[in-house]
């Protein structure tokens, strides 16, 4: 029996934002927002949250994302108000900084997970 689960691990770290991806994708600082989405608006215009550990208190972290992305093609004209979210993603995960999910709590439990594990395993010291 023992044989038969060899290859499987059995150490594993899930990295799963509390309400969805882009609640994470709310965390981003304000002007790569900004960037990302090609906007000049202000971060109040666009309704961007203040403080990002209240990303993860955000009713509907998907809705609220396309409605920022909404407003920022807005004043857009013809075809340069479509907006491909995957591109926006890709470019948010790659940019985002990490010391600006570390105030996002289930980022924090990620890396504490994350860090338990590697000492188990051995491969980070234990201090």
């Amino acid at each position: 029996m023992q044989e038969k689960n060899k290859g499987v691990c059995s150490y594993l770290v899930p990295l799963i934002p509390i309400r969805m991806t882009e609640a994470w994708m709310l965390a981003a600082e304000h002007e790569l927002l900004k960037k990302v989405l090609r906007t000049n608006l202000s971060a109040q215009e666009l309704g961007l949250v203040n403080r990002v550990r209240q990303v993860e208190h955000v009713p509907n972290p998907k809705q609220t994302f396309k409605q920022l992305a909404q407003r920022a093609t807005a004043a857009r004209s013809g075809r340069h108000r479509n907006l491909e979210m995957n591109p926006i993603y890709s470019a948010l995960g790659q940019q985002i900084g990490l010391d600006r999910l570390s105030s996002v709590p289930s980022y924090q439990d990620f890396v504490k997970d994350l860090k338990d594990t590697l000492k188990i395993l051995g491969a980070i010291g234990t201090s």
